[in-house]
């Protein structure tokens, strides 16, 4: 259901402008979200949050959307300022949000839910060197935090660390090692439809491969048009389409997220392990979760109301459709 009338009510701050790796989504999502509201007839202000002024800009929102990827967006900072001012937004809340961006946390709670991922540990930069006594090659050398495979690296033989000392600084947050598990990459996503704790669509499953690397890299997501194949729906069993699928609902509310988001696994054998959960998935027009919608027959502008539409399901104070 999308509340359009009740959405033409609203003035809505979009929240933009990160300066992280993923600036260039960021800025794109916040234009295409903006042409989707404005053709819809909704009013919006634009949240610059390179700008030194852009708290000017929020005073009188009803409604809050964050378009930022990595910091400030992902990690939950855009939503805990909206919530110190009692301002609605889509989502995830802060704290699931900050929980869901932080890959080994992530893999903890799931774990202890019961729910496969790979095998891991979580390292400091400089002890890299010693990486061979704790992990048997290959394995995958990723940042905790970043998304889209930005800073994800292949381990299949040793002179390949060095690439990775010479990319990481000491500064940089401590790393999350995993094994490298060889099988089908598949990502399915969740659109909440209803105001029900159990009103949700679970989105048709892709299938990913990259033609350039063994793992789906930012190389091959940043021009995923000629570096990756996709399955779309994916080719599976359906016993191991179904696991995908509960797999992806699980996850979603096992580590307490809201309205939406996407869950990226890997299938070897019959077995299918997490890789990492997105509370805020991409939704460049490209990207993978507008892709699972099409195919349940959701353009990119149903969508995008459709996961603005999820604000009017939270319980929270504010949150209520207003009747004026």
């Amino acid at each position: 259901m999308i509340f359009l009338d009740q959405l033409r009510r609203e003035k809505i701050g979009l929240f933009f402008g990160t300066r992280t790796s993923e600036e260039t989504n960021s800025i794109t999502v916040y234009e295409e979200f903006t042409r989707v509201l404005s053709d819809a007839g909704v009013a919006t202000v634009a949240i610059d949050l390179r700008q030194s002024n852009w708290l000017r800009s929020v005073s009188d929102l009803t409604m809050g959307l964050n378009c930022c990827y990595g910091h400030p967006g992902e990690d939950g900072s855009v939503q805990g300022f909206l919530d110190l001012l009692g301002i609605p937004y889509p989502g995830s809340s802060a704290l699931s949000a900050g929980i869901s961006v932080f890959k080994d946390v992530t893999k903890d709670i799931l774990r202890a839910r019961g729910i496969n991922v790979p095998r891991g540990l979580v390292i400091e930069v400089e002890k890299i060197p010693a990486l061979f006594d704790e992990m048997a090659l290959p394995f995958i050398v990723k940042s905790t935090f970043e998304g889209s495979s930005f800073n994800v690296f292949l381990v299949e033989e040793p002179k390949d660390l060095q690439q990775v000392m010479l990319h990481f600084s000491a500064e940089h947050a401590p790393l999350l090692v995993e094994q490298y598990l060889s099988g089908t990459e598949v990502t399915c996503g969740v659109l909440q439809r209803g105001a029900d704790r159990d009103d949700y669509e679970v989105l048709p499953i892709v299938a990913m491969r990259s033609k350039i690397s063994k793992i789906l890299d930012a190389e091959s997501k940043q021009d995923a048009d000629r570096h990756i194949i996709h399955e779309l729906p994916a080719r599976l069993d359906p016993e191991i389409a179904a696991d995908v699928k509960r797999l992806a609902l699980e996850a979603h509310r096992d580590l307490g997220l809201e309205g939406f988001s996407r869950t990226d696994m890997i299938i070897v054998g019959n077995t299918p392990y997490v890789l990492e959960v997105n509370a805020f998935p991409g939704m460049m027009p490209d990207s993978t979760f507008p892709m699972l919608a099409a195919v349940q027959g959701l353009s990119y502008a149903d969508l995008v109301l459709a996961m603005i539409t999820t604000a009017y399901y939270k319980k929270g104070v504010g949150y209520a459709i207003r009747s004026s």
